[in-house]
């Protein structure tokens, strides 16, 4: 989902560029690359390594079902930033695109970003249906939802994804004269199909299920919250919060660049003038941007509307501050007592 790859990136090359808009509209994408880039990349990976830290170091979130769901998409958004937007910035910054290295570089690039796109929409369908257990049947859910059958859901929805994308091994292929050429692919049915199946795997499908089962479980905990007041009120509260900010966030970050490949396909860039690739340029380069802000802001939205989250990171943090000066205390003591 998160690849034009612009095929028709030397058509703006095809002839010397005479609007001066087109080379405003050039360097507006190329600044949104250049800024929005390292920052998502640093942000996320300090992110993300901090929530992969929290749920393996705190014993009563190390516990649950959901802290490996939310591990393995911790770690899924880190690979993405670095398989799909590191190169990005890479291609725009130095003019280097590693898929264009080789032939087995191009496969694994492009099945990287798709499969990972895929695959971390699917956990998040996962975590959904757990929470979704929990409201409705939850004298079973640690029972359905174990540590095991977690991880055994998690191999088998990367396996189906894995299939849906394993087409990109054979099909993927370097395009072009040596000096300029790209990694794509070119067959009738990808061109033309690939991208609303994947605006069904990647967006669709997912927050439709996500959307209706989190309606579901606000009703539900709202039903239940009826006459209570005070702290049960708020933690009410604060649970449809947690649910409205998966499900927005999630659509928010993840449709755009969808629509933005669908809108523009081959068929624009066949008809496209020189400025309309300037301005889809910009448009792709923002898209970009925002799709993701879902792999690098997510350590955030759990502390913001998690307050366990919130409550178990500050804890971690102070236990780690504090032991250095008790040890200190105890190496002084013994130090003043011989």
């Amino acid at each position: 989902m998160t690849e034009a790859d612009f095929t028709t990136e030397s058509a703006t090359e095809l002839s010397e560029t005479i609007d001066p808009r087109i080379e405003d509209l050039e360097n507006i994408a190329k600044q949104v690359w250049l800024v929005g880039s390292p920052l998502l990349i640093i942000v996320g990976t300090l992110g993300n390594l901090l929530t992969i830290w929290i749920f393996m170091r705190s014993p009563k979130l190390r516990s649950t079902s959901t802290s490996l769901y939310l591990i393995v998409l911790a770690v899924a958004d880190t690979l993405l930033l670095y398989i799909g937007l590191l190169r990005q910035y890479s291609r725009v910054k130095y003019e280097m695109d590693f898929r264009t290295f080789n032939s087995f570089l191009c496969k694994v690039g492009l099945f990287g970003v798709y499969f990972m796109v895929h695959f971390e929409a699917w956990i998040l369908v996962n975590v959904t249906l757990e929470r979704f257990a929990a409201v409705f049947i939850p004298h079973k859910v640690k029972q359905l939802f174990s540590k095991k059958r977690a991880a055994l859901s998690i191999g088998l929805t990367g396996g189906i994804l894995f299939l849906f994308n394993v087409h990109y091994w054979w099909e993927a292929k370097l395009i072009g004269p040596k000096e300029k050429h790209y990694c794509t692919v070119q067959n009738a049915f990808y061109q033309s199909h690939w991208p609303r199946i994947d605006l069904a795997l990647a967006s669709a499908i997912p927050f439709i299920v996500i959307f209706t089962m989190n309606c579901v479980i606000i009703i539900r905990i709202a039903m239940r919250s009826k006459g209570l007041t005070g702290s049960k009120s708020s933690k009410t509260s604060s649970m449809t919060a947690i649910l409205i900010s998966v499900s927005i966030t999630f659509l928010v970050f993840t449709l755009p660049i969808t629509i933005h490949l669908i809108q523009y396909n081959n068929a624009f860039y066949d008809m496209a003038t020189q400025l309309e690739v300037a301005q889809s340029q910009v448009h792709w380069a923002v898209v970009n941007i925002v799709y993701y802000l879902n792999n690098s802001t997510n350590f955030f939205l759990y502390c913001i509307s998690g307050p366990r989250f919130r409550r178990e990171f500050l804890a971690l943090i102070c236990k780690n501050r504090v032991q250095p000066n008790s040890q200190a205390t105890v190496t002084a003591t013994q130090t003043i007592e011989t």
